[in-house]
């Protein structure tokens, strides 16, 4: 685990300056944070990310026990408990990614392609979903200036 924490930790330490902050592990709590369920009011939304910082705090101190917890449970439950956090955040970017009814096939390419877990040159299927939602949504604006132009 401490060679990925380092890693994480310096790359978000040289990139921060850049705009890519969320390349850490707590990205996924810090966009939880951020969604409408920790507050409805989004200037009322710091008070989650406090109590989040609290909250790791009291975890890092008490980490032996909540490590010991965790791998006596089954790797299902695991993952389940872990997909249950994530619902909220899956269904706010689901929604702002189809909303705009003329840019629904670059996300849903990207989100098929990335759900599928294929791999090509030993790269997960993550990056391809990211490369497919990026090249499809930039041939759907070259096509729709190339309409406009006309």
């Amino acid at each position: 685990m401490s060679p990925l924490l380092t890693t994480t930790g310096l790359a978000g330490l040289i990139l921060a300056p850049l705009g890519a902050f969320a390349i850490n592990l707590a990205a996924i709590t810090a966009a939880i944070c951020q969604s409408s369920d920790a507050d409805p009011d989004s200037s009322q939304r710091y008070k989650a990310a406090v109590a989040g910082g609290i909250f790791y705090l009291l975890a890092g101190l008490a980490s032996s026990a909540i490590v010991g917890l965790f791998l006596m449970l089954p790797a299902a439950v695991t993952a389940t408990i872990a997909g249950l956090a994530l619902l909220p955040v899956l269904s706010t970017n689901m929604f702002k990614a189809f909303s705009d009814a003329n840019n629904q096939l670059p996300p849903i390419l990207a989100f098929l392609t990335t759900a599928s877990g294929t791999h090509f040159f030993g790269i997960n299927s993550s990056f391809w979903g990211l490369l497919i939602g990026i090249v499809a949504y930039y041939l759907a604006q070259h096509f729709k200036s190339k309409q406009a132009g006309k």
